[in-house]
């Protein structure tokens, strides 16, 4: 059970002040970065300085995992593989697998093997914010928990 969560406005500056700043210092090396969800940020202004990559937005990549679109999955797998992005921002990825029959399981498993085992065998949780659901991923210096 999820458990109601007040909104904080200071909270989300506080939050939205931090996902910046590691924005910032990502760019400033050249770096390229990765919204998977919460576009939103960019698109309201919310966050600045960051040039949007359309191929692997959260909805999109779901249908091409869910379609089994190969070329496109390695394609990707292969970008996070060699930490094409030096940040990537999404919504918290899990790596559990459903078993058969529980809600949701074929799509959650796909989505766990396509998508959230490669970005964390690559990537590691840099920061979580609880109150928004939005973590900030980084490189890792070397792989872990590959499949």
């Amino acid at each position: 059970s999820s458990q109601f969560v007040p909104y904080h406005p200071q909270t989300a500056a506080d939050s939205l002040l931090k996902m910046q700043r590691n924005i910032d210092r990502a760019l400033e090396d050249g770096g390229e970065i990765l919204f998977i969800s919460e576009r939103q940020l960019l698109t309201f202004d919310y966050l600045n300085g960051v040039q949007l990559v359309p191929e692997y937005e959260k909805v999109f990549l779901m249908e091409m995992v869910m379609a089994g679109n190969r070329n496109y999955l390695d394609t990707f797998q292969q970008e996070i593989h060699e930490q094409r992005f030096d940040l990537i921002i999404t919504d918290p990825l899990f790596d559990t697998i459903k078993e058969r029959g529980e809600s949701w399981a074929e799509e959650n498993n796909a989505w766990v093997v396509e998508v959230s085992q490669p970005i964390l065998c690559s990537y590691w949780r840099k920061i979580t914010f609880p109150e928004s659901g939005v973590q900030i991923l980084a490189p890792r210096d070397e792989p872990a928990n590959c499949p």
